[in-house]
């Protein structure tokens, strides 16, 4: 393929280089599109900060989103079927590019989802059968007759189907979408949440704060906590263990170590047995009933609104159907994620006459937790304070709520009761973004009242050194901390911080675990909470602990790969949830909550920094200065404290 510059904007080449570096997956269809606005740089500068920034991003820009935001912009002689057709021909034989090109190539390649644990992936499995015609494909003995379904949804592009699949006339219609009738993209007014649901959350989460009296207290007690010793155990910490030269077998590596450790947990489950690997799978000559651990490599959804699914493990790939029947397996399916490994049980349908196969499932299982998690609490009468989000350093740091917070910490505010319950604190949990860090984002230096990062963690040793002595502190790392950007991230180094160190912070990576006084706390910042938000229906950053339980329910605090959250190419996967804590503690979202899902308490600690013009742009309204109590003597009963009631 010739690249050729055009009299005005942009050669391919470069459009796509441009969305690279700003960390966006482009379709080949949209980069070609761009490419016909002739944009000059300003021009393309200006899209891709609107983009970056606009509701419908969701990390891959599609040509139906450039159609949406900027289809004024199209010129009489360009018609999107032509666009589309072009850039099938031409980035299909990315693989002629020169040298020069060649990460525009492999970028390319990233954007069509591809077999990752297969050694060789993408290619055909010489065993699997085409389907010819989903009419032929036989129904399973003594079940009932499969339901009709509703013609194709009016106004849906029809999409070319997978490759080596005729499914007759239900047409592929869209890609990991879930039915129209439950469609939530950040897009429309549907996607949104109804401004209603939101102002109910916020007034249901107002009703469990706990206001603290603003006057300082008389008290002159001994506070609980400080006639006990800490008692710190890292259970798990990626620190000092992640080697990597960003070969392309560490990236299948770490795929390969994920899905070894999910298996290993469905494996434990009542329904992990008499389980077949893919390629046997592919043999079989008979329709029967199977059951395999698979990795979802990619999901779409047909004309019919059935969802064909393709799985892959270690062995091969096969396509797989679920139809509307039943609907909480159906329903289900909006939960299932690109990379997410569950257990599938159906039974293949293998036609003869027509040489065709196809597996229907009839049930998907999670990794999942019990629905009861054992704790055992300690006989100490202690407590556990989580914050994150402190963004020291920053001009939207609040101080009068610090200082506050500082207060009440050290006994000195409240009422008696408050002070007592202050009193019991041992252990205060942060959970990233201790500073606002350096050039985490473009002008950032605006926004900074402390533009040096080394005198921002040591402006945070000073106001930590302000929280009682016997309160032991667990800081880990967020995005805009001193630390490499993809997780896992190790702790913020000695060298960066000297002061926290010496002040005996236990300075932890991202995501760990602790075990404090013998309860198993999982820290992690939060980042892919986003994405999440983003792929599933009915997910909103108001309602963090509900995106919280996806982590418990797939193991896994970064389910899919090439989302915004970069994900390091190590051996181990260190995002798996390998052993269940008793509290999963996130941020990144400035936004408080509390909850439990299936025993285990789930926390989202609100903020220190006040609402940023970015957040207002969107209308995200922080909830700052509402650090979150846990005693963990006896039933968890979350206490959120709130210190800017009067502001």
């Amino acid at each position: 393929m010739t690249i050729a510059q055009t009299p005005q904007g942009f050669p391919l080449e470069s459009i796509l280089q441009k969305f690279l570096a700003s960390r966006i997956n482009i379709s080949p269809e949209a980069l070609c599109y761009i490419e016909d606005l002739k944009f000059n740089a300003q021009e393309l500068e200006d899209l891709i900060r609107k983009i970056s920034f606009s509701p419908i991003f969701n990390s891959h820009v599609t040509l139906e989103i450039l159609l949406q935001e900027y289809g004024s912009k199209i010129t009489p002689n360009i018609h999107p079927q032509d666009i589309s057709g072009r850039s099938n021909h031409n980035i299909s034989n990315e693989t002629n590019l020169n040298s020069q090109t060649s990460n525009s190539k492999n970028s390319l390649n990233l954007i069509k989802k591809k077999s990752v644990l297969v050694p060789d992936r993408g290619k055909k499995n010489k065993k699997s059968i085409p389907i010819d015609d989903l009419n032929d494909i036989p129904e399973p003995p003594d079940s009932p007759e499969f339901p009709s379904i509703s013609p194709n949804p009016p106004g849906q592009k029809v999409l070319k189907p997978l490759p080596n699949i005729d499914l007759g006339d239900d047409k592929v219609v869209s890609e990991q979408l879930p039915p129209e009738s439950n469609l939530e993209t950040p897009s429309s007014s549907k996607g949104r949440m109804d401004e209603t649901e939101i102002l109910r959350i916020r007034e249901e989460k107002k009703k469990g704060y706990q206001r603290v009296q603003i006057r300082q207290s008389t008290s002159t007690f001994r506070p609980l906590a400080s006639e006990y010793n800490a008692e710190v155990e890292i259970i798990s910490d990626p620190t000092g263990k992640m080697f990597t030269d960003g070969k392309l077998d560490e990236f299948v590596g770490l795929q390969a170590d994920k899905f070894h450790k999910l298996t290993k947990i469905l494996k434990k489950r009542p329904e992990g047995h008499s389980l077949l690997d893919i390629n046997m799978i592919n043999r079989l000559e008979n329709s029967v009933e199977v059951k395999f651990v698979g990795m979802v490599v990619e999901k779409r959804q047909t004309s019919k609104r059935n969802y064909l699914i393709e799985f892959e493990d270690l062995t091969g790939t096969c396509m797989t159907l679920v139809r509307q029947e039943p609907k909480e397996l159906y329903d289900l399916m909006n939960y299932l994620l690109p990379d997410h490994v569950v257990i599938v049980d159906g039974y293949l349908s293998v036609n003869k006459k027509t040489n065709s196969r196809i597996i229907m499932i009839n049930k998907i299982i999670f990794p999942d937790s019990p629905n009861t998690h054992p704790i055992n609490y300690p006989q100490e009468d202690l407590s556990i304070c989580f914050v994150s989000d402190l963004h020291f350093g920053s001009k939207y740091w609040l101080e009068k709520e610090w200082n506050r917070f500082v207060d009440y910490l050290n006994c000195n505010m409240g009422s008696d009761k408050q002070v007592k319950q202050a009193g019991k604190i041992k252990y205060l949990c942060i959970a990233g973004d201790i500073v606002d860090g350096i050039g985490i984002y473009p002008n950032q230096d605006k926004h900074l009242f402390i533009k040096d990062i080394y005198k921002q963690y040591e402006a945070t040793a000073e106001y930590l050194s302000q929280i009682p002595d016997y309160i032991q502190i667990i800081a880990s790392p967020g995005d805009h901390d001193a630390v490499r950007k993809a997780v896992p991230n190790p702790a913020i180094s000695k060298e960066m911080a000297p002061a926290m160190y010496e002040m005996g912070i236990s300075m932890v990576g991202c995501p760990t675990m602790v075990s404090l006084h013998g309860i198993k706390v999982q820290m992690f910042h939060g980042t892919s909470l986003i994405d999440m938000n983003m792929s599933i229906p009915g997910m909103s950053h108001e309602d963090p602990c509900k995106t919280m339980n996806e982590f418990i329910r797939a193991r896994d605090l970064t389910p899919t790969y090439g989302k915004k959250t970069e994900i390091a190419p190590l051996l181990e996967d260190w995002m798996i949830m390998s052993t269940l804590p008793d509290i999963l503690h996130t941020g990144h979202l400035h936004k408080n909550g509390v909850g439990t899902y299936h025993g285990i308490t789930t926390i989202n600690s609100g903020c220190f920094q006040g609402q940023t013009d970015f957040q207002k742009s969107l209308g995200i309204e922080p909830d700052f200065g509402k650090p979150t109590i846990i005693n963990v003597n006896g039933k968890f009963t979350p206490q959120v404290i709130d210190l800017a009631a009067d502001m």
